[in-house]
């Protein structure tokens, strides 16, 4: 039940949705910040269940039932796994909403087996370590790749070249991990018949999402001004004359930087609130096109330039995720 509750009080797991969009656009650095964020919550989760496992020593001979049910595979489990691992990572893509439901499902196939894990190694109890260990590894390869598939399928790529190398390294270490520790399924599952059945949870109320309040940036646009030139005129004669084409000045180009509270950077999306074409990380400069802004739910769009040294992409993204200086000197 503390495991429950504990799942239920996590943070979004927006760590882990960060290593898997890292991996899918080739962002090393990226990649490491999320990653080494996502395995500080996993090692908190196994410290304590180690404690656990150490404490319970003192209150020998008990049963570990629960313990048992999460360091074998079971199908429902992988079931669980699965869609919430694909919900995440569509929700993330298509919504600015906080996918809550999807990240619960996604952190009981994660954090269980991980307490699990440390609960055996700390309790001693034949059975629960390295068990659990492995079922967090197919677990985590698992959720990797159906992320990783999403987001190719949504047309997630990385922006550079190098980014492939990273890329296709992460999908051979997960397919290699996934093969590898799959041989250890028929040894997993066959000490599931013997284990009690596990006993029903009691369902816990989700907790209420209340977003933080965002500053609007000021955002500058820059007047067009157009001047006829002057016609001649002589006293005597008026001759032929061809008047010259207006000259209109060219608007000054407006830019500004991603900045988002959560510091995961924004989606650069096709239209206003619809599929994500790529993301950039927070202080990445994007160029303001000369579009008028959408409004959308109460949200305001803007059309803006990404200038990348492969390519340059034209999209959408959110006003509030970008900080916007205003522009100096008299008109």
């Amino acid at each position: 039940a503390i495991l429950f509750v504990g799942i239920v009080l996590a943070p979004l797991l927006a760590a882990w949705v960060g290593t898997s969009l890292a991996a899918s656009t080739g962002e090393s650095r990226f990649l490491g910040q999320t990653l080494g964020g996502f395995l500080t919550s996993l090692l908190i989760v196994f410290g304590i269940g180690l404690l656990g496992g150490f404490a319970s020593r003192i209150a020998q001979p008990i049963t570990f039932s629960q313990a048992y049910h999460y360091a074998r595979l079971w199908i429902p489990d992988l079931l669980v796994l699965t869609f919430g691992s694909i919900s995440l990572s569509i929700a993330f893509i298509q919504s600015e909403e906080k996918p809550i439901l999807a990240s619960l499902m996604v952190a009981y196939g994660l954090f269980l087996p991980a307490s699990a894990a440390g609960f055996g190694l700390g309790s001693g109890a034949a059975g629960l370590w390295p068990q659990a260990g492995i079922v967090l590894l197919i677990h985590l390869a698992i959720s990797l790749l159906l992320s990783l598939l999403v987001f190719f399928y949504m047309g997630f790529r990385p922006l550079e070249q190098s980014g492939y190398a990273l890329t296709g390294a992460t999908l051979l270490v997960s397919l290699a991990a996934l093969i590898g520790f799959l041989g250890f399924a028929p040894r997993l599952s066959s000490t599931a018949a013997s284990t009690p059945p596990p006993a029903q949870a009691t369902a816990t109320p989700l907790p209420t999402y209340t977003p933080l309040p965002v500053k609007q940036p000021t955002y500058t646009l820059v007047a067009t001004h157009t001047q006829s030139p002057p016609t001649a005129t002589k006293p005597v004669s008026t001759p032929t004359h061809t008047p010259s084409p207006e000259i209109t000045a060219l608007p000054t180009p407006v830019y500004g930087r991603i900045q988002s509270i959560g510091g995961d950077g924004a989606a650069i999306r096709a239209e206003p609130g619809k599929n994500a074409i790529t993301t950039v990380q927070n202080g990445y400069l994007v160029e303001f096109l000369p579009v008028d802004p959408v409004t959308v739910d109460g949200a305001t769009w803007v059309k803006v330039l990404v200038r990348t040294p492969g390519r340059d992409i034209e999209g959408w993204v959110l006003l509030t995720l970008i900080v916007t200086a205003t522009p100096s000197g008299s008109p």
